[in-house]
């Protein structure tokens, strides 16, 4: 526990905190990283003597100061712990410590301590990650590089202890709900209750020769008020199923202020996009709205615009143009509603959306780029055609889109496929006309179908596509079962060695209208190019944190933290779900789509809500929640009466049946996000056809 003040700057003479980070400076400790990413203890002296931690003797016996050991070397010690940080003013605080210290195992269980402070202390958790503001609220236990706050902070400590009091550990079973509210309730009142010194308090004998730091007390007086507690800054970048999975996860929590970027004005439910376009009337139930379901039902931010580069804690992003939600285009540069905690909050640390280079929240009315500032960040971007913009909005806009032709706004996309709708409709009056489709994947084989189905009089409709069948990806029966609806609904196939030089020139020749269903592309430009892969796909572990390319690790932070720890990118808050991320080591890789990027923002809304207790998750593989094997189910429309559902490497459904599958998904999804009109579209056209 801890007050909100400025560092006590009680380095001492011969201890000063370097202005090195710690992550990029090699430590002068002799420690190596094992298999798993963790220390093998070996600190050494500044005279390059190794020592023993827990005797606190060199290797000739000779006592050893553990305040005047090379700062580098006691900030490893302190990352490898046990290390208590507490307030060292507050005198409920001092008090646990000096009992806590009379019941250390100090035969088998260091302990080391450090003022949350003193500017070492603030140096070494500000490099993992951790504010100033955050630091300075409550106490920290630090171990194995595991940085654990509040209630789970003294539990993990309390292991530490000789017994019978090392039992007292095991209160970990109660619901953290409670322990945590105990916990605030006394660090909120620690110093109406018993009171604060003016300066650190120096502690005894035995505990001084514990500290990292110098406990002589100089410098400034610290500050002795107890700070509010502050939300986490979420960022969510992109609001498609996932993103908005989260959104809706993380808005009931005290714990977080969330903001979502996201370039539409609305929410689309993407799998039912060709139905849309071949048949207006659906579009109803597969769009809706984003500002009322974000901002009035769930009470997050929202901005309408673009990340044009994000960093460890700061997100640049340019707004775009408003929508139907009251916004005057000429007035305003898109949607930005805060919700009321951050509409209100003026602290200059802690703000999360500032205009640059301006001190008024007035200056984003008309700020075009903003600043967003986070302490989490959720990259759910998605993936976009780089041959067509019908399949798929991009969330990375390379213009300001205007008028009717701004398919961001939801009134602009409708127009957009409905422009399309009127142009197929056109050639099914003409009946002679030609329709080609490039690409036999699950785009180009539901398109076919539902071209077919909706346009029934429109002469020619041909599929190309390199690969000798259709559907590659899925399993054998589906692709022989999909080949015999189009053979049987009259649509021409020209597959594998057909698919030529010729054929093509034939097409572009004869077609009326050409749709191009291939070239899918991640929408990541603005993220660092050391955390993507040869195809731009974010790199991440299976906890969902993004990675540095294997090429981008700096060796002193591998010898520091050890390789697997410091390929964790921005201290491990920011992570990376769906159709726009790598998953280290997935063989085979999980496929885009709905299902595997709800089930990894599950483990992002797990991991977001564990670092209310373990706060350094830049050190924690292993601690947080991984994405496990996941079932590979794959849904294809043929037509509204029509469809195949694959599980694995196994068709497990088809016909009328896989149509109730995925009509109800669909009724489902909407309704989850947040369509309250979307329990309308449960009846007929999956049940009975739509013929």
């Amino acid at each position: 526990m801890a007050p909100t003040a400025a560092a006590a700057g009680a380095a001492e003479a011969d201890g000063t905190s370097d202005t090195v980070g710690l992550l990029s400076a090699s430590s002068s400790t002799s420690a190596t990283a094992n298999g798993d990413g963790k220390q093998q203890q070996g600190p050494t002296t500044a005279d390059g003597v190794p020592f023993d931690p827990k005797s606190l003797l060199d290797s000739n016996g000779e006592k050893v100061d553990a305040k005047r050991l090379p700062h580098k070397t006691r900030m490893a010690l302190a990352l490898q712990g046990p290390t208590l940080i507490f307030d060292g003013i507050c005198n409920l605080c001092n008090g646990s410590m000096s009992w806590f210290q009379e019941r250390v195992r100090m035969e088998d269980s260091p302990v080391w301590y450090m003022w949350a402070q003193h500017a070492d202390t603030q140096t070494l958790l500000s490099e993992l990650g951790i504010s100033r503001h955050d630091i300075l609220r409550s106490w920290a236990y630090l171990e194995d590089g595991i940085v654990y706050r509040g209630s789970a902070a003294w539990l993990r400590a309390l292991r530490n202890i000789r017994s019978p009091w090392c039992y007292l550990s095991h209160f970990d079973w109660t619901p953290e709900f409670i322990r945590e509210t105990v916990y605030n309730t006394v660090a909120a009142n620690r110093y109406n209750a018993l009171g604060h010194s003016d300066a650190c308090q120096r502690p005894n004998p035995d505990m001084r020769a514990r500290f990292l730091h110098s406990t002589a007390v100089k410098g400034p007086k610290p500050d002795s008020t107890i700070p509010p507690r502050v939300r986490r800054r979420l960022l969510i970048v992109g609001c498609g199923p996932a993103g908005l999975f989260i959104a809706k996860k993380m808005a009931p929590s005290k714990d977080f202020e969330v903001v979502v970027v996201e370039p539409k004005n609305f929410f689309e439910f993407t799998p039912g996009i060709l139905r849309g376009m071949c048949h207006p009337e659906a579009m109803k139930d597969l769009v809706f709205d984003l500002e009322p379901v974000l901002c009035d039902d769930l009470g997050v931010g929202y901005v309408q615009g673009a990340v044009t580069s994000l960093s460890g804690t700061k997100a640049v992003v340019r707004r775009l143009g408003g929508g139907n939600h009251g916004v005057d285009d000429e007035s305003s540069n898109g949607i930005l509603r805060l919700s009321k905690a951050a509409a209100e909050n003026q602290d200059v640390e802690t703000n999360m959306i500032v205009p640059p280079d301006a001190a008024s929240d007035k200056a984003l009315e008309g700020c075009q780029t903003i600043e967003i500032n986070f302490d989490f960040c959720v990259i759910a971007a998605g993936s976009a055609y780089t041959t067509s913009t019908l399949w798929k909005v991009p969330v990375t806009p390379e213009e300001k889109q205007e008028g009717p032709n701004n398919f961001y706004a939801k009134d602009g996309r409708i127009a957009q496929l409905s422009a399309e709708h009127s142009k197929l409709e056109s050639l099914n009056q003409h009946r002679s006309a030609r329709v080609s489709i490039f690409g036999a994947g699950l785009v180009g084989i539901e398109l076919a179908s539902e071209i077919r189905h909706y346009f029934p009089d429109i002469e020619r409709i041909s599929l190309f596509d390199p690969q000798h069948t259709v559907l590659p990806a899925l399993p054998e029966s589906a692709q022989k079962y999909a080949t015999e609806w189009m053979e049987r609904n009259n649509v021409e196939l020209i597959l594998g060695s057909d698919f030529n030089d010729e054929s093509v020139t034939d097409a572009e020749d004869t077609s009326d209208v050409i749709y191009k269903c291939v070239g899918v592309r991640v929408n990541t430009p603005f993220m660092p190019k050391d955390v993507l892969d040869a195809r731009s796909q974010v790199l991440v572990n299976n906890a969902m944190q993004i990675l540095l390319d294997e090429k981008a690790l700096d060796k002193d932070a591998v010898d520091l933290m050890g390789a697997d720890r410091a390929a964790i990118f921005g201290s491990g808050r920011i992570f990376a779900i769906g159709d726009c991320v790598s998953v280290k080591g997935a063989d085979p890789p999980y496929i885009k789509d709905t299902y595997p990027a709800e089930a990894m923002a599950e483990v992002v809304v797990a991991n977001l809500y564990k670092s209310k207790t373990i706060q350094c998750m830049a050190s924690c593989p292993g601690v947080l929640r991984e994405l496990g094997g996941l079932q590979v189910m794959t849904l294809c429309s043929l037509g509204p009466s029509d469809g195949l559902f694959c599980i694995n490497d196994r068709m497990v459904s088809w016909g009328r049946p896989a149509t109730i599958v995925k009509g109800t998904i669909e009724v489902t999804k909407m309704s989850d996000a947040g369509m309250s009109s979307s329990a309308e579209i449960s009846g007929p056209w999956f049940l009975i056809g739509d013929d």
